[in-house]
């Protein structure tokens, strides 16, 4: 993400380096270069993985996914493509171990005449027989039986994290745990969703990572804020979807977002996250919202920050378990 969009949970200004006397700021510069040097090596002796990803909405939580299955034991590299001649062009110059895509999403510039859906079923199928590579496309349509048989995995927006990682050679998905969940960690999400595609890929996925196979992760779905009430359920993070705004459920009138965070923090002390499409609320907003008590504050389009997600992910989970330890309300 670009230093104009991106931002800090908890600005610090490393002003305590800077007055630091000199003898200090020796042993800090001492330090400093030492972490660097084995950062560096541990990145060297790491294998590398290459993901080719369609540059929308999802790439960022394509990102995010392997982030988390990944990021341990790999150096990640991604590199994205809008139109099909670019995927092409990418496969040529760069060596890759793995193609994500949503097919609406891409512009077929180059395309097959096979009848296939926008023609993308030769192309994908030329791509794998030439590099032997996992090509994985996903679309809110059946296209199994046009994309099957060409060697490329197809899965059915939405689709959940064990469809996604059982389609993958062992030596990317790992062990898959088949074993039943003995509890189960719910998000409440409010307001209009991009999709529930999307919020597989933005919550369900990165969240099963987090918690493991003994956690269900369950998605529960609000018009509006005072649905959460009447419910009377027990949510373990909020999710508020600034696009474009909350609606009131009696005056059908507009919801302060700043005044719902701070109520929605006293009141259930859960992790809330924000995620905006720009517009009225823009990333300029996260430090108001921070204040008001929000745990993170993102805009859903990309490019997408992934490292800053995943922390913070983590971060809302720990908060959420150690509440329920406490037998908060």
């Amino acid at each position: 993400m670009s230093a104009n969009n991106d931002f800090a949970l908890v600005p610090r200004s490393p002003i305590a380096v800077e007055r630091a006397e000199p003898s200090a700021k020796r042993i800090l510069s001492s330090m400093v270069a030492d972490t660097l040097a084995l950062a560096k090596k541990g990145s060297l002796q790491k294998p590398t993985f290459t993901a080719l990803l369609g540059l929308d909405q999802f790439a960022g939580m394509m990102e995010l996914a392997l982030e988390f299955k990944l990021g341990e034991t790999h150096n990640l590299r991604f590199f994205y493509f809008t139109r099909s001649s670019e995927l092409l062009k990418l496969a040529e110059e760069q060596p890759f171990d793995l193609v994500f895509m949503y097919m609406g999403n891409i512009v077929w510039d180059v395309a097959s005449t096979d009848g296939s859906w926008c023609g993308a079923a030769g192309v994908l199928g030329e791509l794998k027989a030439r590099y032997g590579k996992p090509i994985v496309a996903t679309q809110g349509l059946e296209l199994s039986a046009e994309l099957e048989p060409k060697g490329v995995i197809f899965l059915e927006a939405p689709f959940t994290i064990e469809a996604f990682w059982a389609r993958l050679p062992p030596e990317l998905a790992g062990r898959i745990e088949n074993q039943s969940p003995k509890w189960h960690f719910s998000v409440a999400i409010c307001a209009q969703s991009p999709g529930e595609d999307l919020d597989t890929m933005f919550f369900t996925l990165p969240l099963h990572e987090v918690l493991g196979a003994e956690y269900a992760v369950r998605l529960h779905y609000f018009e509006h804020p005072g649905q959460w009430e009447m419910t009377l359920g027990e949510y373990d993070l909020f999710v508020l979807y600034l696009n474009p705004a909350f609606r009131d459920s009696t005056a059908n009138g507009d919801v302060d977002p700043y005044k719902l965070v701070a109520e929605l923090k006293a009141k259930h002390q859960r992790p809330v996250i924000l995620l905006t499409n720009g517009g009225q609320y823009s990333l300029d907003c996260a430090p108001r919202f921070m204040e008001t008590g929000a745990d993170g504050f993102f805009s859903f389009l990309a490019p997408f920050p992934t490292g800053m997600f995943k922390q913070t992910l983590k971060h809302c989970v720990a908060k959420s378990l150690a509440l329920r330890g406490q037998g908060a309300p």
